[in-house]
């Protein structure tokens, strides 16, 4: 009988130790299962990071050849169209011919009979013309520019004085004024003048 109790007390004694050598084994497995799924997980963040890297920078890439492409296909629309109206000689005078329908000529100055009595009065700006100037024009395309005219190169070069009130640079001229601008400033016997009143109304 105490023989049977020291067997069955071995036996449960060598159970529980076999047991208790088991359990670490058990425990070194699940942590090796629990890295390596660690391990992986690393693996895969790792993976979309690169992933997501490529994707982008491909992405940059594509955006700079699209607007690479459109800056090259507008300059050589730029280009065809320039080629296109350096060819055609109608452009071309077409062009010119709208810039100068563009230039306008304004009457600015009428001079007083005290300009046109000086000694030494202005000068007429027409080729050869020795007369005195008795006014000033000036273009809308260079208006600092002063174009001095004498009666008899005005209507020339401009049709004579202007038409419309609003557009003499006075708003009477006295009999003797006018007497002294085509004593001065025309060759002519009885030049067209302005159509002013005589006195200030």
């Amino acid at each position: 009988s105490s023989n049977g109790k020291n067997e069955s007390s071995e036996e449960s004694e060598q159970s529980e130790s076999e047991n208790s050598d088991e359990e670490p084994a058990n425990s070194n497995e699940d942590n090796g299962e629990m890295k390596n799924r660690n391990l992986q997980k690393i693996e895969f963040d790792e993976n979309q990071d690169k992933n997501s890297d490529v994707t982008a920078a491909a992405n940059d890439e594509k955006d700079n050849t699209e607007d690479a492409s459109t800056s090259t296909s507008k300059a050589a629309k730029n280009e065809e169209f320039e080629t296109l109206v350096q060819d055609d000689p109608a452009a071309t005078e077409t062009a010119e011919e709208e810039e100068e329908q563009d230039e306008l000529y304004d009457l600015k100055i009428i001079f007083s009979m005290k300009e046109l009595s000086k000694s030494k009065p202005r000068l007429c700006s027409g080729e050869g013309c020795k007369l005195a100037a008795c006014c000033v024009w000036a273009s809308n395309l260079n208006p600092d520019e002063p174009w001095y005219y004498c009666v008899d190169c005005q209507e020339q070069d401009f049709g004579g004085w202007p038409e419309a009130m609003d557009e003499l640079p006075l708003k009477f001229m006295t009999e003797e004024h006018k007497s002294i601008v085509i004593r001065k400033c025309s060759a002519q016997e009885d030049p067209v003048m302005p159509d002013l009143p005589t006195e200030k109304q």
